[in-house]
């Protein structure tokens, strides 16, 4: 998919990556993300792609990512299940987009958003990169269900690749983004 200066001001590209694309852009979104991870800017990566690919290919690149980062939540808070509900509505709104699917994420996603303030704050207070790690978490859980919302898809997958610490992670998650953009026509 070919990329422009244009298509980076329409997407609001922040200061940092304009300067960045200024230097080192390459003329497809594919060439230019690739180049990014080989400098290990996974976060900028994951901002390109996340604009690029089509709106289902978002919820799913938002639902792959927070798939991803749910063990960190699920490792420190074993009883709570609404990411994976959050998660697992937002799957059967992109099978089947049927109202009562959209109002069951909605309710899925206020529920994992709940989770997901009230962790920030404990981990805000405790300073705990732990705690830190399983509120992005929550927050990718929720940001996969409010996928459902085109304004929110964008920045999905950004909250689990925030949260995957390991570098192995955020390279997997922009690699499936990857995967994503390969298939678009």
């Amino acid at each position: 998919m070919k990329l422009t200066k244009e298509d980076l001001i329409n997407w609001n590209a922040c200061s940092k990556g304009m300067e960045w694309y200024n230097k080192n852009g390459k003329d497809t979104v594919e060439e230019t993300a690739k180049a990014l991870m080989a400098e290990e800017n996974y976060s900028h990566a994951n901002w390109l792609l996340s604009r690029a690919i089509p709106i289902d290919d978002k919820r799913r690149y938002a639902i792959f990512a927070a798939k991803l980062v749910l063990p960190i939540f699920e490792a420190k808070y074993p009883e709570d299940k609404r990411p994976r509900k959050a998660i697992e509505a937002a799957e059967k709104y992109l099978e089947s987009p049927t109202e009562k699917n959209v109002d069951a994420a909605a309710s899925a996603a206020s529920a994992a958003d709940a989770a997901a303030a009230a962790y920030a704050a404990s981990a805000k207070s405790a300073a705990s990169a732990k705690s830190a790690a399983a509120a992005y978490a929550v927050a990718a859980a929720v940001a996969a269900v409010a996928a459902a919302d085109a304004a929110s898809a964008k920045s999905a997958a950004a909250y689990a690749a925030d949260a995957a610490a390991v570098k192995g992670t955020k390279e997997k998650i922009v690699n499936f983004g990857l995967e994503l953009l390969a298939n678009v026509k």
